[in-house]
Order: structure tokens, then C-alpha cells, then sequence
């Protein structure tokens, strides 16, 4: 009962502003579904000013109270919201919004024209779509926080009016909990307007209005530098794919619209910067490219003078032309495209703090625990890139960055962190059964498999401490647990099918493998060398295979490579020691980049060729090819392995084909001391120089 008066008094409200018709008889003709004398905005006013609107009007109220009776309760709420939405989208749309004045859209349309083809199109944008789907709600987790120690702070403050509200609206959309799944960070979309108390976002017409294809332009004449001359604001969308379209802000120094469009087909064709008459905003780094299908321009209007926002949120990194890592930015736009910072904060941790590509630098001082991103870049490993990697799952894009905002909501903000499963992805306990077993289909595989469920314990603990101490959460370890298992889920998308028992899960997460029959498993868990004898004895292939592209077995050799003993058995058992793999990859190159000690050295003194190198395969998308041992094992490896590669006559001066050398691979090495990074430059340098 209290839900549906609930809706009832929504309806009511609906009511009041003119949606339903008062009783038919009263209704006069060509008149809207709402009293004129009461009209106060100036859609309303235009619609009554036009009898054709009027009729229009009407007839989508009559329609709207049919629909609405007719509706279940549950319904009721869809259409309500639907209704609303539509409300706000006739003003914006049809450029007669009062918070916006002037905005319009091309190819041009007059607001009655363009209220017009609306109403046409009301059933249709309203009665029509589905209804009876609402999202579930959304579970939370069952602890708060009485602390919060990464608060948005200032770092660039020149206007005091403008930043004080803008840090306000930032912490506020900080510290919520965004039960509508509208969020600071969702699903990948950071660029979310924070809540101001001064000035108004703007709303694309083209976002709201009635439904067009192809390219659309948003425009209007505006002073930008406040020096009496005026410009054309545009805000260009154009349709890419059926992932989402393309956007573009542009500046134009001339008001006419004549020639506009082929003008700016002509300046965007070859992603021009600037142009006699036109110039780019630059905007935020995603607006370069492909974003879905909202535009992440986003734009605050102020005092007659219009703001950029982007927030570089500390997620995917930054680099060389973006705004720094974890920082949110309003600056405020000029008549040549440029933007000038205004106000700038901090919206994540300290330095260093989130297993990024690039490093963040905004100035928290408290660091977020070593031991919970070490597991999410065992994650990151695991997940791989889109497309056939080896060794990885080859994740989708948006897996993984709508998993790295869940990363971040876990440090940062863990309040924030859904308890809901995402639909389609999977159950946190069969995971970590699925990684289990996907560990024995390679050694590289194995290695992530282990560190993921040995890491995953100890972010655990390290999570609970940090929430404890840092967010004053009373039951920590219940919130550690709660959300490592939601890291999971959102990190990856695998098929289930008949999903296992709870117990099955667990049983298969405890094995060990010894029960296998398989030479690869056996290898790679250490077992008795009786029993590999045996295995190989029985004709378990030695050879690799390369039929299944990327998931083909290895050569048994790869296998072995973390125990020597078992190295030294598939030689003797007439392993060849420089197979390569699907890309050419040895297994001397594996154990080099794996800082085997033992096992390089064996492999040399037993013949390995150093000089063997990886080649180009078209089933992978790895970056770069021509790579040798010495190559890996100075990116990877300890001093002892890099010196046993050069005295056994590696090639010093050997280049990929990224035209990348040794000490190109040496400077990201971070095993060694500087003295010994030292030692093995001089080391290197002393073969040069080379020949090329």
C-alpha cells in the first residue's frame, strides 16, 4: 500500500504540471492538456500559442492517462520516469530551455517545429519501449565508514567562488553512496558532473530531443572572452560504430551558419587542431575517440562564461597531454579553444598508490596497502587485452576498466562497492575454481594462478587492517572479504555453464594436482621423477603443439622449467632444448624472464642457443617480436642471469623490432641494485660499439 500511494502521488504531481487532462468537457478545442493561464515556462507558452501544439499536447495527455490506468503498479514507475524524462527533453531539445538560451541543433528546426516532430514521436519514445524491467536494487554491504581519509582537496584555486562550490559538489558525489547505479565512477564512465551550487551544466539539445541519424550538431552564438565579440559554439556528434559515436567541441571565430556543415566535415576528416575560422577544445582524454553514446563534454555555464570538466580520476593513467592522474579540472574556455585551469583537485591517492600503467601524483600522503594492489596486477595479468594474447583470458576492454574503477571504489572509496553480482559474470568462489584449473595449461599460466590465490589471501588481511584503521570500519574483515570477492566477479567474464556446488568449488581450489596423469601438470607441480619417467614411458607427448592457436600445449620442457632436476630428465629423454613455442619463444627465454638461476644455467652449460629469437604470429597480438633471452632477462631477471647469458656469447647489440636494445630493456629492470644496473651497462657498453 505504501508503494503504491507512493506512486499515486508521483502521478499527482504529474497532474499539477499538466500532464493529464483536467475532465474532457472542460477541454476547449485546440487547447493542451494544461491550463494556459497557469503557464509560467516558455515551452509552455509556446505551446499555447500554437494551436496545432495545443492539439498535440492533448492528445499525448489523453494518451498518457489511458496508458497510465491501464498500467500495472509496477510499470506505473517506469512510466513515470520515462514521462519526466521526456519533459526535460522537449525544453533542452527543442532549444526553449530558460537555463539555456540560445542552444539549438542542426540542420536547424524552429522550437515549434521541433515540438512538433516530439509529439509525433511521443508514443513511440514513451508507450512503446519495454516496460516491467527495473533494475534490481542494489545490495550494500553491511558496514560504514566514520572516516574518510582521501577527501578531495584543492590544488589550484583562482577563483574562490567557483572552486569552493566545485570542491563541495566533488566531495559530496565523493562520499555518496550512488544507490541508482549513477555513480562518480561507472562502469567506466568517470566524466560525471559533481553537483554545483553555483552556475548550470549544460545538456546537449542533440542528447534530448527527437532522435536523429547521422551527424548532429549543437550550437550557439556565445561570448566566450567576455570582450563584446562573439563566436559559434559546437558540440559535433557523429555516428562511428554500434559501440558508440564520436564527439568534437569546436570554437568558430564566424556566427553565420552558411557552409557550416561541409566546413566542419572539411576540418574534422583529418583530425585538425585549428583551422582560419575554426579551433578544437581538446577537452578530456576520452573525448579522443570513441565514447559511447553520451558526450563527454561536459560543460558548466557561470557568470557568462562557460567551464570545461575532466576528471582524471587515477584509474588508466596518464599520459603525455592528459590532465595529471587523479585529478579533477574546471577550466574555463576561450574564443581560440584554449582552456584555461581554474580550479583543480585531488580525487586519489597518493602517488604510486593504484596498480596503474603511468604513476599518479596527487597529494594524499596515506598509502593504500602494497600487498591488495600487488593482487589486482596478478588481475591485470590474468585478464590480458582483448583479442588472442598469450597466456591470458583475453578480457574485453570495458571487463577491464569497469573492473579497475571497482579497484579503485575498493581503496578509496570501499562503501561504494556494490555487493551485487554483475549479471553475466561470474560467482566470486567458482573464479577462483576456474583460475585453479586454468593454471595447468601453461607455466606461465601456473605461476598467475598460484600468485592469485596466495595474493587474494593476503590482500585480505591487508584490506582488513587498511579499512580498520584508516575508514573506521568496525567489522573490517567481513568488508576485506565482501569486496575481494566483488573484485573478482567484475574481473572477468567466463562461460559457467552448469554451475558446481559450493563444495565442489572449494574441493577443486584445494587440489594439488598429484593425482593428475597428465605430464604437464605433473611437471609443473614437481612430481617424483619415477612417475615422470613413467608418464613419458607411456608416450606423453615431449614436443609442443601448435593446431589450437595461443591455448596449444607448450612443449613439455616449459613445464619444467621451476625445477631443474626435471629439466635435466626431458633433455636426457630427448627434449629438444631450443623448441620454440607458437611465437618462437624457448625455453632458455622463459626461464631468463622468470629469473630461474638454476635452470639458465643448466640450460646453457646442455647447448641452448642464445641467439634464437621470437618471431611474428599472426594468431597473437604481442607488440613486439625479434626479442632474445638476454633481452627478457634484463627487463626481468637477477644480475647472476643476465651476466651467465653475456658470458655464454649473447648478442649485446641485438635490437627488437620495436628498435629497442639491450639497455633499452635494462632501464626497466627493477630486480637490480644501482650498482649492479651499473655494473651490467658498462657491461653491455663494452661490446659497443655495434654494427646496425
Amino acid at each position: 500500500m505504501e508503494r503504491r500511494g507512493l506512486v499515486n502521488k508521483a502521478w499527482a504531481t504529474l497532474l499539477f504540471v499538466g500532464l493529464v487532462l483536467t475532465a474532457p468537457a472542460a477541454q476547449a478545442q485546440s487547447t493542451p492538456g494544461f491550463d494556459c493561464q497557469k503557464a509560467a515556462t516558455p515551452v509552455e507558452k509556446l505551446i499555447c500559442s500554437d494551436p496545432d501544439l495545443g492539439d498535440a499536447d492533448r492528445q499525448m495527455a489523453e494518451g498518457w492517462r489511458r496508458a497510465f490506468a491501464q498500467a500495472s503498479a509496477g510499470d506505473r514507475e517506469d512510466l513515470l520516469g520515462r514521462q519526466r524524462r521526456w519533459l526535460q527533453d522537449r525544453a533542452i531539445g527543442c532549444g526553449v530551455d530558460p537555463r539555456q538560451p540560445g542552444f539549438h541543433t542542426l540542420p536547424a528546426s524552429t522550437p515549434a517545429e521541433c515540438l512538433a516532430e516530439m509529439y509525433r514521436r511521443w508514443e513511440k519514445d514513451v508507450l512503446e519501449q519495454p516496460t516491467g524491467y527495473r533494475p534490481p536494487r542494489r545490495t550494500e554491504h553491511p558496514f560504514e565508514t566514520s572516516r574518510q581519509p582521501f577527501l578531495p582537496r584543492l590544488m589550484v584555486n583562482r577563483d574562490a567562488a567557483l572552486c569552493d562550490a566545485f570542491l563541495g559538489g566533488l566531495r559530496r558525489g565523493f562520499l555518496a553512496r550512488h544507490r541508482d547505479g549513477d555513480g562518480l565512477l561507472n562502469e567506466g564512465r568517470s566524466f560525471k558532473e559533481p553537483p554545483m551550487t553555483l552556475g548550470h551544466w549544460i545538456a546537449w539539445p542533440s542528447e534530448h530531443g527527437a532522435k536523429v541519424d547521422g551527424q548532429r550538431i549543437d550550437l550557439a552564438e556565445l561570448d566566450l572572452d567576455g570582450d563584446g565579440k562573439k563566436q559559434l559554439l559546437l558540440h559535433v556528434t557523429q555516428p562511428f560504430n554500434w559501440r558508440g559515436n564520436s564527439y568534437a567541441l569546436l570554437v568558430r571565430s564566424k556566427t553565420s551558419t552558411e557552409g557550416l556543415e561541409s566546413e566542419i566535415n572539411d576540418f574534422l576528416r583529418p583530425a585538425t587542431e585549428k583551422s582560419a575560422t575554426l579551433s578544437r577544445v581538446m577537452g578530456p582524454p576520452t573525448s579522443w575517440g570513441i565514447y559511447g553514446f553520451e558526450s563527454p563534454f561536459k560543460i558548466l555555464s557561470y557568470r557568462g562564461a562557460l567551464y570545461s570538466y575532466a576528471l582524471k580520476d587515477g584509474i588508466t593513467g596518464a599520459g603525455a597531454f592528459e590532465p595529471r592522474d587523479g585529478t579533477a579540472t574546471l577550466s574555463r574556455l576561450h574564443a581560440d579553444g584554449s582552456e584555461e585551469v581554474r580550479c583543480q583537485a585531488s580525487v586519489a591517492p597518493r602517488a604510486g598508490a593504484l596498480p596503474l600503467r603511468w604513476p599518479s601524483d596527487p597529494p594524499d600522503i596515506l598509502a593504500v596497502p602494497v600487498e591488495a594492489t600487488a593482487w589486482m596486477q596478478t588481475i591485470r595479468e590474468i585478464q590480458g587485452n582483448e583479442g588472442p594474447m598469450s597466456g591470458t583470458l583475453h578480457a574485453l576492454d570495458r571487463t577491464i576498466v569497469y573492473s579497475w574503477y571497482t579497484w579503485y571504489d575498493a581503496l578509496v572509496r570501499p562503501w561504494e562497492v556494490s555487493a551485487d553480482r554483475p549479471v553475466l559474470q561470474p560467482p566470486a568462489l567458482f573464479m577462483r575454481a576456474w583460475i585453479h584449473q586454468w593454471g595447468y595449461n601453461s607455466l606461465s599460466r601456473f605461476r598467475l594462478a598460484r600468485a592469485f590465490e596466495a595474493q587474494r589471501a593476503a590482500a585480505i588481511d591487508a584490506l582488513t587492517r587498511y579499512y580498520e584503521h584508516a575508514f573506521g570500519v568496525p567489522n573490517a574483515r567481513q568488508a576485506a572479504s565482501l569486496i575481494t570477492d566483488r573484485i573478482i566477479s567484475v574481473s572477468f567474464v567466463v562461460h559457467i555453464g552448469k554451475m558446481p556446488s559450493d563444495e565442489e568449488l572449494r574441493r577443486q581450489i584445494a587440489e594439488t594436482g598429484s593425482e593428475s596423469t597428465h605430464l604437464s601438470t605433473a611437471l609443473l607441480i614437481g612430481s617424483p621423477l619415477d612417475k615422470l619417467r613413467a608418464l613419458i614411458k607411456e608416450g606423453d607427448p615431449l614436443a609442443g603443439q601448435t593446431e589450437s592457436g595461443v591455448d596449444s600445449p607448450e612443449p613439455a620442457l616449459f613445464y619444467a622449467l621451476e625445477h631443474p632436476d626435471e629439466v635435466r630428465l626431458l633433455l636426457d629423454s630427448g627434449a629438444d632444448i631450443d623448441e620454440g613455442n607458437i611465437f618462437g619463444k624457448t625455453a632458455l627465454m622463459y626461464a631468463a624472464q622468470y629469473d630461474l638461476g638454476d635452470t639458465v644455467a643448466l640450460l646453457l652449460a646442455r647447448g641452448a642457443d642464445v641467439a634464437k629469437r621470437t618471431v611474428r604470429s599472426q594468431v597473437t597480438m604481442i607488440q613486439f617480436n625479434d626479442r632474445t633471452a638476454l633481452m627478457y632477462a634484463a627487463e626481468n631477471a637477477s644480475a647472476r642471469v643476465i651476466d651467465a647469458l653475456i658470458r655464454a656469447g649473447s648478442d649485446t647489440c641485438a635490437i627488437d623490432s620495436g628498435s629497442r636494445d639491450v639497455a633499452n630493456y635494462l632501464s626497466r629492470n627493477r630486480r637490480l641494485s644501482a650498482d649492479e644496473r651499473t655494473r651490467i651497462a658498462e657491461l653491455i657498453a663494452a661490446d659497443q660499439p655495434c654494427d646496425r
